[in-house]
């Protein structure tokens, strides 16, 4: 995968996103169903696909994780270990490393991990050719009965499809069912083909090796980061969607509905 993209979005991808009222909200979604997972004993070794500026690794690390973090990008890494040199941790620091997912035969890990993290649609950068041949090469990282999870963008967005068929913008309002790549915009005139997956689509690209535990939703009521600067105006109105995410976010069928979905799989 071409990091040139994301190298141009980098330095601005936290205010872009990480740092909104909706990404905290959405991220904050995903870091409760880690905090459900982290429950379970032994699950403290942790290995990280399409990292960014690294929230999750420092969030995981603060709970006592090992993280070796990673990213196709050279920007986001950097940035990721320049906004980590100012935070302190009980256990160690995570690692980050510059590693595309097509170059996973190049870990050489002391041990399998216990947990494999992706998080907002890195896997999305995956054809199905390349989601399997990550699948495959994944599986022995995994030690038996650890897990995958990921956040994946999905076929439908009811909030995509409702706010540009408002704008008359077909085209972009049913993107996401297109089965080849679409060309994603992050801004800053950087793009990237883009795949969608249903969670059964992405289940059987993974391979064998894995079997779904769980899919949640995630950014269900609370609106595509894309909408932020509207909905900053209306903070009463994204209290009330929060509320609602919190109230279906234990509903798979939501996961069809929304921005991205979590799945978590275990190895066999």
């Amino acid at each position: 995968m071409k990091s040139a993209p994301f190298d141009r979005v980098a330095a601005d991808y936290d205010r872009q996103f990480t740092d909104t009222p909706v990404g905290r909200l959405q991220r904050a979604r995903v870091h409760r169903l880690l905090d459900q997972l982290l429950t379970t004993p032994a699950l403290d070794h942790v290995l990280e696909f399409s990292c960014g500026t690294g929230a999750d690794a420092r969030w995981l690390a603060q709970r006592g994780c090992h993280v070796l973090a990673t990213d196709s990008s050279q920007g986001m890494i950097a940035t990721a270990r320049e906004k980590t040199a100012h935070w302190s941790f009980p256990s160690p620091a995570p690692t980050f490393r510059v590693l595309p997912f097509e170059r996973l035969h190049e870990l050489e890990l002391e041990r399998p991990v216990d947990l494999v993290l992706s998080n907002f649609g890195g896997l999305n950068c995956l054809s199905p050719e390349a989601l399997r041949e990550w699948g495959q090469g994944l599986a022995p990282q995994i030690r038996p009965g650890g897990y995958l999870a990921a956040v994946v963008m999905g076929r439908f967005c009811a909030w995509e499809t409702a706010y540009f068929l408002l704008k008359g913008n077909w085209s972009r309002a049913w993107r996401r069912r297109s089965k080849g790549p679409v060309l994603a915009d992050l801004g800053d005139g950087a793009s990237i083909a883009t795949w969608y997956y249903s969670p059964r689509e992405f289940a059987r690209h993974c391979g064998a090796h894995f079997s779904v535990v769980a899919i949640r939703p995630i950014g269900l009521a609370v609106p595509p980061s894309y909408l932020d600067p509207w909905f900053r105006r209306r903070p009463g109105w994204l209290q009330r969607l929060a509320y609602w995410e919190a109230r279906w976010g234990e509903r798979a069928w939501g996961a069809g509905l929304a921005d991205h979905y979590w799945i978590l799989l275990r190895r066999s």
